[in-house]
């Protein structure tokens, strides 16, 4: 009952019907001129020219007001906090938070999920919640003072586009923006004692940074946007938000990212602005965001590993599709200073190319895979001072080492697919690569064919590869080394995250050391879990697994957030 109101109004114009009302189910069963309102009656058809010459449920068609319908009994609404009344969508009535469906929140007395009629009408009109729309105003109105905006007061009695209009009105504070959903990719790093997570929000296409809590439950403290906000947009929401009310999308930046905290403790990202196709690097101190276009290589980023070396200088390594008859590259790009603010401060080496086809797609679309190699790739650096890199090839399906020569050069050996038990047609995917003491390299990645986990170790002879996962479980194969990440202890273990894609579980493979049997475990097993995962380590003794995970939402919407989870590695 609580939309009775509702339903009166929107079907109690100010018009002349039949001399007693006539009840009916559909139009059909109304005289000529007339039209089955939602109060199931018949209802005289009025001329129009648009909606707004029309009642709120209603909407001009053929020249004439028709029954606006938009959900049944067997057609709820779609979207989170409206509610079905009659056959219209309306916005759910609430008195707090706690009464609104989850993404939403209650405002003015309504579940919203977003910004009310898009924020302030015009002047002369005023928001009516319960069905977002602007709506004409009877008579003038004082202009709501800035940061507010004009909403109706008793829509029980509103009549859009007949003979009465509203008349009574209030200003209210604009609402919060709905919070975008972030989470892959994403990265969990350690600012100083700070535990932060940088990530893309799917939403906006914004690059965002999360402040949490250190122990667990590692809660929340802020959220702020650090790149992708559009310029001059209109201000429709609340400025406290980390959009500062912005709710149109900026640019498109951070789908493909990475990102790491230097001995300063300053933050710095790589990160693909798919709006410019450029590749973008940040660094976000005390004096604030520094941002600036680092390669203008045509569909540049779409792989990017990110490493610091020990005078805080970034070196990022990334990728350059196949397109057409050119091939794919893979580019080391390496700053010459530690604050870099241009591309000139920043020398570039291709360390290999594969050729291009005359019949490949001149330019794939972004969510396809890119081809060539480095369409997985990672970068690091041995305690020797020399790079090493990793990187798989999507044409010969294997995975390349890299090695940096001095004074110039590099050198590469690609791994066989006889060192991995049982051989292999297709291994490499998701590497992710560390240096050994001795500087050669030692590498996790996925076994495609087989879907097992595989760890990757260099030796003076050539490689010798492990299985860390087979996959095997007691209700049948499970696919698993999907998002692998490798982390090296200093006293020699290794931890590694990774996805099981049949479950959608975040795992874990820990080990003592390089020859030890691997120690397995499931992290994360609730909702879908184990995308984008990442480990760090808070000071020397916490350490904090993050994973990106996604919940369906009742209306079949998915949501990605970042969930963080305290780990014991050791016996630290």
């Amino acid at each position: 009952m609580k939309h009775l109101w509702l339903l009166v109004a929107l079907a109690a114009c100010s018009r002349a019907g039949p001399e007693w009302p006539v009840p009916c189910t559909v139009t059909a069963e109304c005289p000529s001129g007339y039209h089955c309102g939602l109060d199931k009656h018949c209802r005289s058809d009025v001329p129009c020219q648009i909606d707004d010459d029309c009642c709120l449920g209603e909407r001009c068609v053929d020249l004439t007001c028709q029954l606006r319908t938009n959900c049944s009994s067997n057609s709820p609404c779609a979207r989170p906090g409206q509610v079905c009344a009659g056959s219209l969508c309306v916005a759910e009535l609430c008195d707090g938070d706690q009464s609104c469906a989850t993404g939403t929140h209650c405002w003015d007395g309504h579940c919203v999920d977003h910004v009310p009629c898009g924020g302030p009408c015009a002047s002369d009109q005023a928001c009516a919640v319960a069905v977002d729309r602007c709506v004409p105003l009877h008579s003038a109105h004082a202009i709501c003072a800035a940061g507010t905006m004009r909403v109706i007061d008793d829509e029980n009695r509103l009549n859009e586009g007949c003979q009465a209009l509203p008349e009574s009105t209030h200003c209210v504070g604009l609402p919060s923006l709905p919070e975008g959903s972030y989470g892959t990719p994403s990265v969990a790093l350690a600012m100083g004692t700070t535990l932060v997570v940088l990530a893309y929000d799917q939403t906006y296409g914004d690059v965002v940074l999360a402040r949490h809590d250190p122990s667990p439950p590692f809660q929340r403290r802020d959220l702020a946007v650090l790149t992708g906000l559009p310029t001059n947009a209109p201000v429709v929401g609340d400025t406290a938000g980390p959009r500062s009310g912005v709710a149109e999308p900026g640019p498109d930046r951070g789908r493909v990212l990475a990102g790491a905290v230097d001995s300063q403790n300053r933050l710095i990202a790589a990160l693909r602005d798919d709006t410019a196709d450029t590749l973008r690097y940040l660094r976000f101190d005390a004096t604030g965001i520094h941002e600036h276009v680092l390669s203008t290589v045509k569909g540049v980023g779409r792989a990017i590993a990110l490493r610091i070396d020990p005078q805080d200088r970034p070196a990022v390594l990334t990728f350059r599709p196949a397109q057409g008859i050119d091939g794919s590259h893979l580019l080391l790009l390496r700053a010459t200073t530690d604050t870099p603010n241009a591309a000139t401060d920043w020398v570039t080496e291709e360390l290999d190319a594969d050729a291009g086809s005359p019949t490949a797609t001149a330019q794939p679309p972004l969510d396809d895979d890119p081809h060539g190699r480095g369409a997985w790739l990672d970068l690091a650096r041995g305690d020797d001072g020399l790079w090493l890199a990793a990187a798989y090839s999507t044409t010969e399906h294997n995975l390349r080492i890299y090695h940096q020569q001095l004074p110039t050069g590099w050198k590469h050996a690609d791994v066989p697919a006889s060192a991995i038990p049982g051989g292999s047609s297709d291994f490499g995917r998701f590497v992710s690569l560390q240096a050994q003491p001795d500087g050669r390299a030692l590498a996790v990645c996925e076994e495609h064919g087989r879907g097992r986990l595989l760890l990757v170790r260099e030796t003076d002879t050539g490689f010798t590869v492990r299985v860390l996962d087979t996959g095997d479980r007691t209700d049948g194969h499970h696919r698993v080394g999907a998002d692998a990440r490798l982390v090296r202890h200093v006293s020699g273990g290794l931890y590694v995250l990774h996805q099981d894609t049949r479950r959608a579980d975040l795992l874990t493979a820990k080990l003592s050391n390089v020859d030890a049997p691997p120690v397995t475990s499931v992290l994360q097993a609730d909702s879908a879990a184990g995308f984008s995962p990442s480990l760090c380590a808070l000071g020397t003794k916490a350490w904090v697994a993050s994973s990106g995970v996604l919940d369906v939402l009742p209306n079949g919407q998915v949501r990605r957030h970042v969930v963080l989870t305290g780990v014991i590695w050791l016996g630290e």
